[in-house]
């Protein structure tokens, strides 16, 4: 198994689904459009339940895409384990009353294990079904030629996909073996424990029911395929690190915020714990605060800046200072485009194709980021800290060169 870059992998992924007759389709807005179930788009199939429900027709019924995600719900583990983050990207292929089961399985396991594409070790690897899908059980069996007692049955926690009102369905996930120094020690460890041996990398979601927002379910005009795969779990499993905060990008960015979380410190003594920030601060530097606009069409207010006010005031309970975190806040997307920019996420590199504009993006981030320190102090008032408690956060000064 080659150590691909995260980028790489991005690319390998979309390559492949372009190969079986999908259409690439670009990141979607972080912000719902019509679908009043969601705050912020957390899935790859959140922006197109019209496609799923029948209700719109696609531009073609198989696609893929590299979505941008945010998940709020995850916050607390963000730092505990190896494998939660904020923001994310999910690769996802899509099949809108097109292919099922048998091809999804197939592609899945093709991907991952095939020396043309991942090359990752089959004998690492463990699928899981719902606890009632025979159907995907003997997929695994007799046509991928999985042994009977590596293939999982999980229950509805673990095993039935869905995230607010809309598709969802039954799952079949493939974990890969991180090896025994990431177990909890337990006999019973296995894929689907919440320790970090067995990390979940593929969720193939067959989309059949609708969930009216109340739990009750109905048959969809037709069958979908949904699947999901982090691409920074990916990315851990493939160059082999600790977790998702040691795979190339994010771990530039970490040496970048870590410098200059030390550098704006007040306390030179103070204890900075960055690592679990980075993903909050990824949330930030993508959705703006109050009276701004989110991909030049929708403004941030009410609930979805509360997202924003939380992951800042995780920020303060974790010992990072204001200061600090507006240290890094404001030199970080300079010093990511600048230093790193062939590690720098895809939707920024789409921006970077032409030489001549990394200037004019590097300004615009820094303007963006400084704007939204200059409400930084607003948003802490609105924390749980006592009003008497909130120092002032100084100027962060010039933007580095």
């Amino acid at each position: 198994m080659k150590p691909y870059g995260l980028n790489e992998l991005r690319e390998k992924f979309l390559s492949f689904f372009e190969s079986k007759g999908h259409l690439r389709l670009p990141s979607f807005s972080l912000i719902p459009q019509h679908d009043q179930s969601l705050l912020l788009i957390n899935s790859g199939m959140a922006p197109m339940k019209p496609f799923f429900k029948g209700e719109q027709e696609p531009p073609r019924h198989r696609v893929c895409t590299c979505q941008k995600c945010i998940r709020t719900g995850d916050i607390e583990n963000i730092g505990k384990t190896s494998r939660h983050g904020t923001y994310f990207e999910m690769l996802g292929n899509f099949s809108f009353g097109d292919y099922f089961k048998h091809e999804a399985i197939a592609w899945s396991w093709e991907f991952l294990t095939s020396p043309e594409w991942l090359e990752i070790d089959p004998d690492r690897l463990y699928p899981s079904v719902y606890v009632d899908d025979d159907e995907a059980f003997n997929i695994w069996r007799d046509e991928i030629g999985i042994a009977p007692e590596r293939i999982i049955r999980l229950g509805k926690e673990d095993n039935f996909w869905e995230h607010g009102a809309g598709p969802c369905g039954p799952c079949s996930e493939i974990y890969y073996d991180r090896g025994e120094k990431y177990g909890c020690g337990k006999p019973d460890c296995a894929p689907g424990c919440d320790c970090d041996r067995y990390m979940e990398v593929w969720n193939n979601v067959f989309s059949q029911f609708d969930n009216d927002g109340n739990g009750n379910y109905s048959d969809l005009v037709q069958k979908n395929i949904d699947t999901g795969m982090g691409l920074e779990r990916l990315a851990v499993v493939c160059q082999g690190v600790e977790s998702l905060f040691d795979v190339d990008t994010v771990h530039a960015r970490l040496d970048e915020a870590l410098v200059h979380a030390l550098i704006m410190a007040a306390d030179q003594h103070q204890m900075v714990i960055i690592r679990p920030q980075l993903p909050r601060l990824r949330l930030t530097e993508r959705l703006p605060l109050r009276g701004e606009v989110n991909d030049a069409r929708f403004p941030v207010s009410g609930v979805r800046e509360r997202g924003v006010q939380t992951a800042f005031q995780r920020l303060c309970i974790h010992h990072l200072t204001p200061a600090a975190a507006v240290g890094i806040i404001v030199h970080l997307p300079l010093a990511v485009v600048g230093v790193v920019p062939d590690l720098v996420a895809a939707d920024v590199q789409n921006a970077l194709r032409r030489r001549a504009a990394e200037n004019a993006l590097a300004q615009h981030a820094s303007d963006r980021i400084r704007k939204q320190c200059q409400n930084v102090n607003a948003v802490i008032a609105h924390l749980t800290y006592p009003r008497s408690s909130v120092r002032s956060i100084p100027s962060p000064g010039p933007a580095p060169e």
